[in-house]
């Protein structure tokens, strides 16, 4: 007993805690994963959740056993329109899944997008746009003796942090000697399988497994699975998931040795060669450029741009930044759908009477735009339009949306809501609100 007691101080001291800043958007994008679930007399509510047993008892952290019925286990939002990815043993035989968003108590709904039972992965889909999300394709890969974090929202009620080090990267019996899992070293708060694996600044470094740890059959050593292995999993998903393919039309190749020499780069994919009259061809990618960055955002390696590319939609604008010599350019690509079936007669995105593009170097140097406003600039106006009502103009540059910044397109679109709205925007060195009464 009173071990048990024990067990449960460390973990509930450490759920009272503060979260550090450095934590804290970690924690933003960890959700709570429940199901109806039956339980039986006599059973502990922790039976189905193979890291629980009879170890830990809630009720010393003042959780009633009545609201962990339904509780499955943590969740990350990897995207945010609504994609959310968590453990294939915690939604596995479930039915009628929700999703509770930290410091919410609503239940939404709940579809399984697609798993990967090599893995233990699954991608889960919530109808919600404008979500806190962790950017696997973007992180970082931990290292041995490295202190990290498990951070996990189990119960629906407030983040639980739980401290450990990393201890030993397991790899694959393979010539290349792939990554495949992290081991750590500490103590993992029950039921945050599911949870991330963060480290002191944040970073997104993998996803935490109790079934895993728990066939280990070592107290005090767990396992994550390695952002590596997320995004190649994650990405066969969501290419299944969005029917629509789309068209980029570029070969690509991640830099060697030599390259990374030419280039003085470390990170970048380099172009191998371009399809006629394809999306990349119309921007003016040529066989040889070095694409470093999409959407302000670093591009690593062949298998981030592939990630990049499986989540993008015909129709997508996106800014994308490239080494061109010893140049640093960039270009705005429109995608479409494969070999061209989609024409892009705009040059931009239109939404709700505006046709808004990238805020490009080219064009910060023509509007004399600070380097460091972002936002989207409107290109064109349709004619009796709500946004020309409402007094938008053609090179205004819109950088909030009421209460939120709009840094580019995809931004824009989400935040953008069918009614009446606050658009901040700024027009030839004035900063100007304008009421948007919409009634597209």
């Amino acid at each position: 007993m009173i071990v048990r007691v024990l067990f449960a101080a460390v973990f509930l001291t450490a759920s009272l805690l503060a979260i550090s800043p450095n934590l804290r958007s970690s924690s933003n994008a960890i959700v709570t994963i429940s199901s109806k679930f039956e339980m039986k007399d006599g059973q502990s509510p922790f039976n189905f959740e193979p890291f629980f047993g009879n170890y830990y008892n809630p009720e010393f952290a003042g959780i009633k056993l009545s609201d962990l019925k339904r509780k499955l286990g943590s969740g990350i939002i990897i995207g945010s329109d609504g994609y959310i990815l968590t453990n294939y043993h915690i939604i596995e035989n479930r039915d009628a899944m929700t999703v509770t968003l930290p410091g919410s108590t609503d239940e939404i709904t709940a579809k399984v997008v697609g798993m990967d039972f090599a893995n233990d992965l699954a991608v889960l889909k919530i109808e919600r746009n404008g979500l806190p999300a962790l950017f696997y394709e973007n992180s970082v890969e931990a290292e041995v003796g490295e202190e990290v974090f498990v951070v996990g929202n189990p119960f629906g009620e407030e983040t639980f942090v739980s401290k450990a080090t990393v201890a030993y990267m397991i790899k694959e019996d393979t010539l290349d000697e792939k990554m495949r899992y992290i081991q750590l070293q500490g103590d993992m708060h029950p039921l945050t399988s599911g949870g991330a694996l963060v480290d002191t600044q944040g970073n997104f470094l993998g996803i935490v497994n109790g079934k895993l740890s728990k066939n280990m059959g070592v107290r005090g050593f767990f396992i994550t699975v390695p952002t590596s292995t997320i995004q190649v999993s994650a990405t066969k998903i969501l290419e299944k998931e969005r029917k629509e393919p789309v068209w980029f039309g570029v070969a690509i190749a991640s830099l060697d040795s030599e390259q990374k020499q030419y280039y003085n780069r470390q990170k970048g994919v380099v172009v191998v060669s371009v399809e006629e009259n394809s999306p990349a061809q119309k921007a003016g990618l040529k066989k040889g450029d070095l694409i470093i960055s999409i959407d302000d955002v670093p591009v690593e390696d062949v298998s981030d741009m592939n990630y990049r590319i499986a989540t993008m939609r015909p129709g997508d604008v996106k800014l994308v930044e490239y080494q061109r010599n010893r140049a640093v350019e960039e270009t705005v690509i429109t995608l479409t759908k494969p070999f061209g079936q989609v024409e892009d007669s705009i040059g931009g995105v239109l939404v709700n009477g505006l046709v808004v593009e990238p805020l490009t170097r080219q064009l910060r140097r023509t509007l004399g735009i600070d380097q460091e406003l972002d936002g989207v600039v409107i290109s064109s106006v349709t004619a009796g339009s709500s946004a020309e009502e409402a007094g938008l103009a053609k090179e205004d540059i819109i950088i909030r949306v009421g209460d939120r910044e709009s840094p580019n397109i995809d931004a824009f679109k989400e935040i953008l809501a069918p009614t009446t709205q606050e658009v901040t925007v700024y027009r030839q060195g004035i900063i100007k609100n304008i009421t948007w009464e919409k009634n597209e």
